[in-house]
């Protein structure tokens, strides 16, 4: 299609046009994150963070050691840039 291009989000499509403004992650960083920062991020409880994890829609903790465990900051961003981008698309269609 002329004038058209795609987004290819985990098994999804997304046709793109002009008028869409696209939420990059231009900094990926390494920082790592804890869950309470995660919470705040996402707006999520505990437990659905922990449910998405299991089914495989939401970014996998790291292992720190003991108990400890983390997440990778920019892969929570684009978790959260995904839902948007699900959003805008849900509504223009």
């Amino acid at each position: 299609m002329y004038g058209y291009k795609f987004l290819v989000l985990g098994h999804k499509k997304y046709e793109l046009r002009k008028s869409y403004v696209l939420i990059t992650n231009w900094r990926k960083s390494m920082r790592l994150i804890k869950l309470k920062e995660v919470l705040h991020m996402t707006g999520l409880s505990r437990a659905t963070v922990y449910r998405f994890m299991a089914a495989g829609g939401f970014p996998m903790k790291v292992e720190l050691g003991g108990n400890s465990v983390a997440w990778v900051e920019s892969e929570v961003e684009d978790w959260i840039n995904e839902k948007i981008l699900q959003r805008d698309y849900a509504n223009k269609h």
